[in-house]
């Protein structure tokens, strides 16, 4: 009956059951239970889950739990790692393994794009706008695996450092690499004096800035929680923090073939006539 019901012991071959474990700080084990299957309802979803205690006969079908119980252990911690409302964001720095570095900034939080300060002369944007979505790039950061960070390396001549800076004052840093062919990075917050008139700006950014106070808990926050830990990141995630001044420059347009002039022995059009 219990593979039926999938609450066999955990140990068992071919055993489907899953043994949730509680334990405290200090590594006590404060409660476990066998989860099996759920116990579908005549009118579709589920409206049960089937348990065991660990060395108990006794099987028992719980009401409605209303949780998952996933098997991949990532599922069980908090998705999302930091979270940077991108109205925030004043000043991002990108730097490539070979040192190369890409400068975007906004003068005011009213500011309606990123200027490039260090665009060279003879250089062309491909519009106004095309930076703008970077504000994006702590705004919903997600892991979708975590190491011991000693188990990661980051190695100079290897590593992509991206450090963003918000007009409050945060400053957050990145630095990304890439491990069997997959993103991995790690975080440092801090925070610096916030400069001109922010304390005063009424503006539209306004409900999203915070004050010195707040900003420092926040970055001592994302350090407690990412201190110490590697995170793999989606693609799309680290491709903005490996963002390079090229990807944003109006390519030059093919030149057109030179115009020969006709062969002197050729007659031109209407000769003869």
């Amino acid at each position: 009956r219990y593979p039926r019901l999938g609450v066999e012991d955990v140990d068992k071959d071919g055993a489907k059951s899953r043994l949730v474990t509680l334990k405290s700080a200090d590594g006590k084990t404060l409660a476990e239970l066998i989860v099996g299957r759920e116990k579908m309802s005549r009118v579709g979803g589920a409206n049960g889950l089937y348990v065991r205690r660990p060395g108990e006969a006794q099987s028992w079908l719980a009401g409605s739990v209303g949780f998952e119980i996933p098997d991949n252990p990532v599922l069980w911690l908090e998705q999302r790692l930091i979270h940077v409302n991108g109205k925030r964001v004043s000043r991002l720095v990108t730097e490539q393994p070979d040192g190369e570095k890409m400068v975007i900034t906004k003068a005011t939080p009213d500011d309606r794009h990123f200027t490039f300060p260090d665009l060279p002369v003879d250089e062309h944007l491909k519009g106004d706008a095309v930076a703008d979505d970077m504000t994006q790039i702590l705004m919903v950061v997600d892991l979708v695996d975590v190491a011991p960070q000693g188990d990661v390396q980051f190695p100079a001549g290897k590593t992509w450092k991206a450090t963003v800076e918000t007009f409050d004052g945060l400053v957050t840093t990145v630095e990304l690499v890439e491990r069997d062919g997959k993103p991995w990075a790690k975080f440092h917050a801090e925070t610096k004096p916030v400069a001109g008139k922010l304390p005063t700006y009424k503006g539209e950014a306004a409900p999203f800035l915070m004050p010195a106070d707040e900003v420092k808990k926040e970055a001592e926050d994302i350090d407690a929680r990412t201190g110490g830990w590697a995170y793999e990141l989606k693609d799309w995630q680290a491709q903005k923090m490996q963002s390079k001044l090229a990807w944003f420059l109006e390519k030059e347009t093919e030149q057109p073939p030179p115009v020969h002039a006709p062969d002197e022995d050729m007659p031109s059009m209407g000769a003869g006539q």
